[in-house]
């Protein structure tokens, strides 16, 4: 198969003016066309996230040597303010640990040790005392303990990724400033010429914020502690799922009106060996995700030139996606704010990601074949973490077609709908209309529709189906994005197949 290349063209200030240097810094291979113009394809680097095991269960891994590995800046802490709110942190939180029963509050104090090192030592040492401590904590009722499954992993983004996911932002700075170098020039070592987007790129190289769909898998179970220190994390697996959140309130705000989840949710808590491997797989599924998403060549317009727009704009959404989606996990209080985000989450996949009509994504009999595609391009223990939450999503597509309640009390096989000038009704499967009723929702939620009347038979089916429904939503079909979010992680080639395609139909 030939070679995938793509032309960059550089300015020749770049790197004090070696811009062979500059490509290979980059990762990438390239050969001159003339007038800093380059052709320039991926090396045989492939790794974007490594993941370490630092502890598990068995005892016989203890390898916290690694954390010697982990980038340290400990740049917040010459900040005198910054200090003394750490200070009053470890107070409250000595406060409340005091108890006994704030198991939350152990958890922050975890953190607030890993972010306040200086030192590989103060690091290696904090994180051995935290595996020490949660090591130890037993169970109320039985005083068994409670995290015997526990393991650490110690993930961190390398440097191939940071420098491969900031060319856009290099590239725009030429692009959108005719006087850059001038400029550039002018500023010294002030720094931040190359600006764009930059709370984007921190999220790129925060490696804790792609592993949060992974965290909170059990929602609204808990079974894993980032500590995060960008561009590492370490994580602290407990080996067993416990409930992610009260129900009584906490604070203040949670007393506002707010519709909760109030079904009950499965307890199925995976096993260590399940939740360990799985961070594994999370990781390599990253590495195949980057692979695309810095990868140059990807994002080749129809003449063969690269687009940092488009590659950008790629950036962007993976990151949102990543982002709702963990928003998705941790709102169990607020169903409001889980819905709103079910329907921008879907969009993504369908507009964008996967590239398949939204009323595709909301019919059972896809999800549930996409959720049996799935389960296979996995190992069984990383399944048994990973896709019950796909599952309930699943489940609760089945469940919404039971709202039709004209249906059920009638007794027809499928939804009826009468419409103006018809004579006889209109059927829809339950799927179907299921799938029609959460476009409705939809469209609700973005404020689509406006003033436009009806403009066809299938306009008038869908702005009456509403009345055949009795409005309740199964709690777990807010997840149901989830699904198809593992779906993008396991199909790295189709993804990357569908990103080509649309750069080069630009210009």
């Amino acid at each position: 198969m030939a070679r995938e290349e793509v032309e960059l063209v550089l300015p020749d200030v770049l790197f004090s003016g070696d811009l062979r240097g500059f490509i290979d810094h980059l990762g990438l291979h390239g050969r001159p066309l003339g007038n800093d113009r380059w052709a320039v394809w991926p090396n045989n680097d492939k790794v974007f996230i490594s993941h370490h095991g630092l502890a598990d269960d068995t005892g016989f891994v203890a390898r916290f040597d690694h954390l010697n590995n982990m980038p340290l800046n400990a740049s917040h802490l010459n900040n005198p303010e910054t200090v003394a709110r750490f200070a009053e942190l470890d107070k409250q939180l000595a406060e409340r640990m005091s108890g006994g029963s704030d198991i939350a509050a152990l958890f922050h104090s975890i953190q607030a040790s890993i972010l306040k090192c200086t030192t590989h030592e103060e690091l290696i040492a904090a994180v051995e005392q935290a595996c020490a401590t949660l090591g130890t904590v037993p169970c109320e009722s039985t005083g068994e303990l409670l995290f015997a499954g526990l393991s650490a992993h110690l993930v961190i983004a390398t440097d191939l990724l940071a420098r491969r996911v900031r060319l856009p932002a290099i590239l725009f700075r030429f692009d959108q400033d005719p006087d850059a170098l001038k400029t550039i020039t002018d500023l010294g070592d002030e720094g931040g010429y190359f600006a764009s987007s930059t709370k984007w790129f921190h999220d790129v190289i925060s490696a804790s914020h792609y592993f949060g769909p992974l965290l909170g898998c059990l929602a609204p179970g808990f079974w894993c502690i980032p500590t995060w220190r960008p561009p590492a994390a370490v994580l602290f697996n407990l080996g067993t799922g416990i409930a992610g959140y009260r129900h009584t309130p906490m604070e203040p705000m949670q007393l506002l009106p707010a519709e909760g989840r109030d079904e009950n949710v499965p307890n199925d808590s995976p096993s260590p060996e399940s939740c360990r491997v799985a961070i594994t797989w999370w990781t390599n599924r990253l590495n195949q995700m980057f692979g695309y998403l810095s990868d140059p060549t990807v994002f080749s317009n129809k003449h063969g030139t690269y687009d940092p727009y488009e590659h950008q704009h790629w950036l962007l959404t993976f990151g949102q996606v990543f982002d709702l989606m963990t928003a998705t996990q941790s709102l169990s209080r607020n169903h409001a704010a889980q819905r709103a985000l079910l329907y921008t989450l879907l969009d993504s996949f369908a507009d964008r990601i996967i590239d398949c009509e939204l009323d595709k994504l909301c019919r059972y009999d896809h999800a549930k074949a996409t959720a049996d595609r799935v389960r296979t391009k996995m190992p069984e223990s990383v399944a048994a973490v990973l896709m019950p939450l796909a599952d309930r999503a699943v489940d609760g597509l089945l469940r919404l077609q039971e709202g039709f309640f004209f249906r059920e009390q009638r007794g027809d096989k499928n939804v009826v709908i009468w419409i103006p000038g018809s004579e006889r009704g209109h059927h829809q499967e339950p799927h179907r209309a299921a799938a029609m009723l959460m476009k409705l929702f939809r469209n609700a939620t973005h404020g689509y529709g406006g003033i436009r009347r009806p403009q066809s038979e299938k306009d008038w089916v869908a702005e009456r189906l509403l009345a055949h429904h009795t409005g309740e939503t199964p709690d777990d079909l807010v997840f149901l994005p989830y699904l198809y979010l593992l779906d993008t992680l396991c199909n790295p080639e189709e993804i990357r197949k569908t990103i080509v395609e649309r750069a080069r139909q630009r210009d």
